[in-house]
C-alpha cells in the first residue's frame, strides 16, 4: 500500500496529498480496493463524539452511524470527497481509524495540530461492487458515463453546488477525451461526444462566472462556441467576462454576433447598451487626461 508504515500493531497509511490519515483496526480481504463508480456499503462511526448539524451536512451522500450505500465519485461535500478517498485506499471488510483535514464545521484544515478539532471517525467496508476501469469501457459506456457526470453537475449548479458542479463537467470532459483513444468512433457516438463536449464547457463557464473567474468564463465558452458557433448562452456570456477583463471590443463583437442571430433579446441588447455606455465614458476620461 503506496504510504503506508507500522506503529505498533497498527498500520498507517497517508496519500500524497496529506489529506488524511489512517490507522487499519481490522484488515480486510483481496487484492482489490473501490475505484471510481464502485457501489460500497459503509459504516462511519463517530467513537462517541457529538455530531454537530454542520457535521451531518458535511458528509454529504454518507450517514453518521448507520451502514450505508454509497457511489464512489458521488460526493457534493468535502468530506464525502475525502471519505471516497480513505474507501479508495481500503479492503473489503476492513475497518480504520480515519482522522482528516476537515474541522467540526465541515471545512478544510491547512495541517493536524495537537488539540484539533479534525473530524475523526472509524470507517468499515463492508461490500464493495467495483466498476468497470475507465480503460475498460466501450465508447458507447465513456458517453455513457459522460453523459451521468453531466446532468449531475447540472443538478448540483441549480442547487448551487458550484464547486462540485465544476467537478462532475471536468469528469464529464475527461470521459469524452478518452473516446479517441479507443480506436475509430462511429459517426453516431462523434455526434453525442461533439454535443456533450460544448454543453459541459458551456455549463462550464457558467460556474465560472458564478466565481468570477473570467478568464476561464472566455477559455470555456471558446470551447463550447468551437463546435456550437451560434450558441446565444456562450455567446452572452464570453462578452461579459470581456467585459469583467476591459476587453471591449471582443465583448461588443460577441454581443453583435447575439443579436444578429436574436435581434429581439433584451438582455444582449441592455449588455450592449452599458458596454457602449462605459466606452463613451472611458473615452472621456482619456481626453480630459490629454
Amino acid at each position: 500500500m503506496s504510504g503506508a508504515k507500522s506503529i505498533g500493531s497498527l498500520e498507517t497509511y497517508e496519500p500524497e496529498d496529506k489529506s488524511f490519515s489512517k490507522h487499519v483496526i481490522q484488515e480486510g480481504t483481496g487484492d482489490t480496493s473501490p475505484n471510481e463508480a464502485s457501489v460500497c456499503t459503509v459504516l462511519v462511526d463517530p467513537m462517541g463524539q457529538s455530531v454537530t448539524p454542520a457535521i451531518e451536512a458535511a458528509l454529504g451522500n454518507y450517514k453518521i452511524g448507520d451502514r450505508c450505500e454509497v457511489t464512489i465519485g458521488e460526493s457534493t461535500t468535502f468530506l464525502a470527497e475525502l471519505l471516497d478517498k480513505v474507501l479508495m485506499s481500503m479492503k473489503e471488510g476492513e475497518t480504520a481509524y480515519v482522522k482528516s483535514k476537515i474541522n467540526s464545521d465541515g471545512q478544510k484544515m491547512d495541517s493536524f495540530g495537537v488539540n484539533d478539532a479534525a473530524f475523526k471517525c472509524n470507517v468499515s467496508l463492508f461490500e464493495m461492487s467495483r466498476a468497470a476501469q475507465s480503460d475498460d469501457l466501450e465508447q458507447d459506456e465513456r458517453i455513457e458515463r459522460a453523459q451521468h457526470y453531466k446532468d449531475s453537475g447540472t443538478e448540483l449548479f441549480r442547487e448551487g453546488n458550484t464547486h462540485f458542479a465544476i467537478k462532475r463537467y471536468q469528469r464529464s470532459l475527461d470521459y469524452l477525451a478518452d473516446i479517441d483513444k479507443h480506436g475509430s468512433v462511429p459517426n453516431v457516438v462523434r455526434s453525442q461526444q461533439i454535443l456533450l463536449r460544448g454543453q459541459c464547457n458551456f455549463n462550464l463557464a457558467a460556474c465560472y462566472l458564478k466565481q468570477a473567474k473570467y478568464s476561464d468564463v472566455v477559455h470555456h465558452c471558446t470551447l463550447g462556441l468551437n463546435v456550437d458557433s451560434d450558441n446565444l448562452k456562450g455567446l452572452y456570456r464570453r462578452g461579459q467576462a470581456y467585459m469583467k477583463l476591459n476587453q471591449y471590443d471582443e465583448a461588443k463583437g460577441d454581443y453583435h454576433r447575439a443579436l444578429a442571430l436574436d435581434p429581439s433579446n433584451k438582455a444582449t441588447a441592455n449588455q450592449l447598451a452599458l458596454l457602449n455606455g462605459m466606452i463613451r465614458k472611458e473615452k472621456e476620461m482619456y481626453k480630459r487626461m490629454f
